[in-house]
């Protein structure tokens, strides 16, 4: 968790033991929000019409 958000945030370890508890949780949270999104992104099928479907309306 720490080395997470030290590359993305460009914070040492130091600096997080100094933060408060609630602002490294807030730190993290969002971190994982963008982790999630960025995995959805990727994960989503591209999907197609059938070319059969063209003629049965």
């Amino acid at each position: 968790m720490i080395d997470n958000l030290c590359i993305r945030y460009n914070i040492t370890p130091f600096e997080i033991e100094e933060k408060s508890f609630d602002s490294v949780i807030d730190l993290y949270a969002d971190l994982r929000r963008m982790q999630i999104r960025q995995e959805n992104k990727e994960n989503k099928p591209i999907r197609r019409r059938a070319s059969d479907n063209a003629g049965w309306w």
